[in-house]
């Protein structure tokens, strides 16, 4: 219903963004040409912003979990890369 909904907005000429956890969603959304935002997104986001320490990164990744069936383990997650490169480049 989301993809459906997206779609129809950025074909209307709008510019459109959406949020999914679920990867095999995020799969259907990208062969739409839908831009994603996923959760690791987002938190990434907040520990540049101070909205999450980085020291609850990795808990606060994992407490999401059991809400969002499509997330991956932490393992998994691109999140522990992703925030070492940004750390790297933030120096």
């Amino acid at each position: 219903m989301v993809i459906g909904h997206a779609k129809h907005l950025a074909d209307s000429g709008h510019e459109v963004y959406v949020l999914i956890d679920d990867q095999g969603g995020q799969v259907l959304a990208s062969g739409e040409g839908l831009d994603i935002i996923t959760v690791e997104m987002l938190l990434l986001a907040g520990v540049r912003l101070g909205l999450v320490p980085v020291g609850k990164l990795r808990s606060t990744y994992e407490s999401l979990r059991p809400f969002g069936a499509g997330l991956p383990t932490w393992k998994a997650s691109t999140l522990k890369i992703d925030y070492e490169r940004w750390r790297q480049a933030s120096g």
